[in-house]
């Protein structure tokens, strides 16, 4: 039986209100776990490269591990659909 699944972080960056020395708009950057499979794993193994735009939908999940005998909770994305686009370079 062949599965297909990929893991990868994507980064989320957005404006905040702070402006650096230049004056410019400081971006804040979150990263998110994501997990594809199947048909969406394979469309983004054929299609995507590093820095590639991706828009992802689907569910958020959470898994549960001990460290230092902490029980630690992490949210992942489980991708229903991935859409690429092309970097638009300004």
């Amino acid at each position: 039986m062949d599965v297909s699944f990929c893991n990868f972080s994507i980064a989320e960056s957005y404006p905040t209100s702070k402006k650096d020395e230049k004056n410019e708009t400081v971006y804040d950057t979150r990263w998110h776990d994501i997990t594809a499979w199947e048909g969406v794993a394979k469309k983004l193994e054929k299609y995507s490269k590093k820095g590639s735009l991706i828009t992802i939908s689907g569910r958020l999940e959470y898994d549960t591990y001990e460290k230092d005998g902490v029980n630690i909770k992490r949210a992942k994305i489980i991708a229903d659909n991935a859409e690429i686009s092309e970097r638009k370079l300004n």
